[in-house]
């Protein structure tokens, strides 16, 4: 049937949703019977479509929302042809007779073209609940969102897209499966159906840029793959540290309300009854406004208030959000299997490969992105016994990303001689307003000494700013604390203004994430300052707004594209100045996600699940475990492919700028540095062998 007569039978079906009629262009067949079955094993060859139906959304699931006992089931297994749609049942079967079906269709699908929307949900669900590992070939959800990142990639829009599809959503209550339901039958079928038909229009618009189809191929459909194996292995979780860090975190929610009532009694998670008390009864003036006008009482304004009140009121929106988010949060999706004889807990979070309009992955339920850097929480991660967690994280990437795409020259140089570029930018700053001389010069006085070469006399302030840079942050803070403050500062410069931040923005960017406090004055001088220190970042910026009002896009450095057709407004307005900044940071942002995520591959296809389990990508870093004989080995690997994964060949990508990156074993939050931590080990194992010998 063409495309065209699918449009008209499809819009001309009346009230689709309710499924009173079937569409004619639909053969949706119910596989209740060992024959049915027989004649969908026969048909599973050449392109075929997969889809589930569960009762959830996490295949881990023992309670609901309402805390009912609810577990977690499969409730229909459906695969489409060119000519059939077939749902089983799953409810219908025997348990042993439905595990023979699986095992069948198992051995069939490695001979089919499997096309699935979200096909790793499907995968992971299959793997959870009968042990096999089915693959993806084609993925409707990723293809959809490699064509253009800003659309809707549910397969009812795909399908309206690709083929005019009428609306076909059903009542959850019915997704959720009702025994000898026909509207769920004929709806898996619709999902099966479209799917399908999908695959060649996508297909096609994927090879009109070659360089897009292969960002899907190599990079999107391989990660579909791999984070179905990094959610079914999930974080490991210390359950002994959880409960010790619920019950602190309840003692300081207590007594942050405690102290918040010595100021008034309102209810303190009401924004309207704060905003009152604050700006009418205690007079403060607020510092910010909302769009509609209103006193701001976000974090950003409370953060801009210097009253008691206000100190109180943030310890306890900070311990009231950490209970809720990482205890209360973490809570429901715990569970529990033995290993080698002992209790171990996990937590599976979910990993979207389409979650942002850059390419980096997002997380949920739960968010391990979300964390804080607060060990009572971070440290709750942890690994199974026998093994080790481990951080590898790209350094200062973004910086390095954007001074290669910019040829910024000053950048490149301290990237390849080894300098630290906030240090390299705070040293810079503090000699252009020739700053804090006795500090500079005492500093580096002292470390001439503490080097044996005892000066005749102090050097002059130009060379003590030399040899500032000669001997690096950690040197000169260990002589005197006040540089790691400096350091600091020139970071929230070095972040704010990479993408060409303005001084107002700057500010509150500053305040808010660095803990930095300057004048008006202040944060104009160090944006004039940041662009004379690094000049062809500037000509970078206009370049890249240029192209993107030409063209309405830009591409990563492996061709990824990021669409931008708010750009090509031909007037200023607040969306075109929004597409203009994302023409200069999403190039950065996504190749350093692609740069995390193929080490992620390449680390997979070096080491198997026996020494390996990857946990996820969190923002620059990647957190796996590792047996604990083969960490250091493993983490060492690790930054070395993230100096250069092989996929960067494949995609002739070559870049100057050294890629490096930092690496740490333990729990995650307080791990030590690789080499540390193995010259540790090696001490410990040595002890241990002595201890054996003493005893025999």
């Amino acid at each position: 049937m063409s495309s065209k007569s699918r449009r008209r039978d499809t819009s001309s079906t009346k009230q689709l949703a309710l499924f009173e009629t079937v569409p004619d262009f639909l053969n949706p067949v119910e596989v209740r019977t060992r024959k049915q079955a027989d004649e969908m094993l026969r048909a599973l060859k050449g392109l075929v479509s997969f889809d589930l139906e569960t009762t959830c959304l996490y295949p881990w699931q023992r309670v609901n929302d309402k805390g009912e006992n609810a577990p977690a089931r499969i409730h229909r297994i459906g695969f489409g042809t060119k000519s059939t749609q077939y749902s089983v049942p799953c409810d219908d079967w025997d348990h042993d007779d439905l595990c023979w079906l699986v095992d069948e269709i198992d051995k069939r699908l490695p001979n089919c073209t499997v096309v699935a929307q979200n096909g790793k949900f499907d995968c992971l669900w299959m793997l959870v609940h009968f042990g096999v590992r089915w693959k993806i070939d084609f993925d409707t959800m990723l293809a959809d969102y490699a064509c253009d990142e800003n659309r809707w990639h549910n397969i009812e829009a795909i399908a309206q897209r690709c083929h005019g599809a009428a609306k076909w959503d059903v009542p959850l209550k019915v997704k959720q499966g009702i025994k000898d339901s026909w509207p769920l039958t004929v709806y898996h079928c619709l999902d099966l159906y479209w799917t399908l038909a999908c695959y060649k229009p996508l297909r096609k618009e994927l090879d009109a840029d070659t360089r897009v189809a292969r960002v899907f191929d190599r990079i999107l459909m391989p990660l579909s793959e791999l984070f179905t194996e990094v959610e079914y292995d999930g974080v490991v979780v210390d359950i002994t540290k959880f409960d010790a860090a619920e019950k602190a975190l309840r003692e300081n929610l207590a007594k942050a309300e405690a102290n918040l009532k010595k100021h008034a009694d309102i209810d303190w998670g009401s924004n309207k009854a704060i905003g009152n008390l604050l700006f009418n009864q205690l007079r403060i003036k607020p510092p910010l406004k909302t769009k509609k006008g209103a006193p701001s009482v976000s974090e950003s304004a409370l953060n801009m208030i210097d009253h008691p009140c206000v100190s109180d009121l943030i310890a306890f929106r900070g311990a009231r959000q950490q209970l809720s988010f990482f205890i209360e949060g973490w809570r429901p999706f715990l569970h529990r299997k033995r290993v080698n004889g002992e209790w171990v807990y996990y937590l599976h979070p979910s990993f979207k490969l389409h979650g942002t309009v850059t390419g980096r992955p997002s997380c949920e339920h739960p968010n391990l992105q979300q964390v804080p850097r607060d060990k009572r929480i971070r440290t709750l991660i942890t690994a199974e016994p026998g093994w080790v967690l481990v951080e590898v994280d790209l350094s200062q990437i973004e910086l390095r990303i954007a001074a290669e795409l910019a040829n910024e020259k000053a950048m490149l140089y301290a990237f390849a001689h080894g300098i630290d570029i906030h240090w390299l930018t705070a040293i810079r700053e503090i000699e252009r307003g020739a700053a804090v001389p006795e500090l500079v010069v005492d500093t580096a006085t002292t470390w001439l000494i503490k080097c044996g070469k005892n000066p005749n006399q102090p050097p002059t302030y130009s060379r003590s700013i030399e040899l500032l840079l000669e001997m690096g942050q950690d040197e000169a803070a260990s002589i005197n604390d006040e540089w790691k403050e400096y350091r600091k500062k020139a970071k929230a410069v070095n972040f704010g203004y990479l993408y060409g931040m303005w001084w107002k923005k700057f500010k509150m960017y500053a305040r808010d994430n660095y803990g930095v406090e300057i004048t008006d004055k202040q944060a104009e001088a160090s944006r004039v300052a940041f662009f004379q220190m690094y000049p062809d970042l500037d000509p970078w910026h206009k370049r890249q707004k240029s192209f993107a009002r030409r063209n309405g896009y830009v591409r990563s450095l492996s061709g990824r594209k990021r669409r931008l057709p708010a750009a090509r407004i031909p007037f200023d307005s607040p969306a075109r100045g929004q597409a203009e900044r994302q023409a200069v940071n999403s190039p950065v942002q996504s190749f350093g996600a692609e740069l995390n995520l193929m080490t992620a591959l390449q680390l997979r296809k070096e080491y198997g699940r026996d020494v390996l389990r990857i946990c996820g990508t969190i923002h620059d870093a990647i957190l796996f475990r590792a047996r604990e004989d083969r960490a250091v080995e493993i983490a060492k690997r690790a930054l070395e492919i993230m100096s250069r994964p092989e996929l960067l060949d494949e995609f002739n990508v070559h870049i100057s700028v050294p890629i490096l990156g930092e690496g740490k074993i333990g729990n995650w939050g307080e791990g030590i540095d690789i080499h540390k931590w193995e010259k540790a080990h090696v001490a410990k194992s040595s002890r241990q062998r002595t201890s054996v010998r003493m005893g025999r």
